[in-house]
């Protein structure tokens, strides 16, 4: 990825902070103005959760997928659904991006497409978790819409996506699904 587009994307997520700060506020705001500081104080209280998820995925210190995770977040919190997010690492090196980030970003951006079509056409669940976590050999990244992660990991799969160290796993059972990202530690 060049430079340009980097700072292309990163200016656009900084729009995208500046639009849901302002209407943060103006929400705020309203709720003072007619009188009812407890549901501003709840309000706050929701905000404060989601800030709180999102600082798991910045002390990754992984600028790069910060940026992207940054990116479907605020997506799906647009479309109104719930999201929680799991870290079982504290770290993910800035060196497994260091190759083809034009094929990850592109990559990402059919993730955040499909994401929000599954979250959009489900009437069961409108809660996407991600679980961000590892094995021996690689770093994983997982979206699901269920509870069930492991008996939706039991079904058959597909590869989508499969590059130079990057791979791309699919798992469809009725309306939830989950997809895997793994990123070789060698890469």
């Amino acid at each position: 990825m060049d430079e340009e587009k980097l700072v292309e994307y990163t200016v656009k997520q900084l729009r995208l902070l500046r639009h849901n700060f302002m209407n943060t506020l103006q929400v705020i705001y309203a709720y003072l103005q007619i009188n009812k500081p407890d549901k501003a104080i709840e309000y706050m209280k929701e905000i404060n959760k989601n800030m709180f998820s999102l600082s798991l995925i910045y002390n990754l210190e992984n600028p790069f997928i910060s940026l992207l995770m940054q990116d479907i977040i605020m997506e799906v919190e647009k479309i109104g659904a719930d999201y929680e997010i799991i870290t079982n690492i504290d770290y993910i090196p800035t060196e497994v991006f260091t190759k083809n980030k034009n094929e990850i970003l592109t990559l990402f951006e059919n993730i955040k497409k499909y994401l929000l079509n599954g979250l959009k056409g489900n009437n069961v669940s409108k809660k996407l978790y991600i679980e961000i976590g590892e094995d021996d050999k690689a770093y994983l990244i997982d979206f699901y819409n269920t509870g069930l992660k492991e008996k939706i990991k039991s079904t058959n799969y597909e590869t989508p996506y499969k590059i130079d160290g990057l791979n791309l796993r699919l798992y469809e059972f009725g309306n939830s699904f989950l997809l895997e990202v793994s990123i070789e530690k060698s890469r």
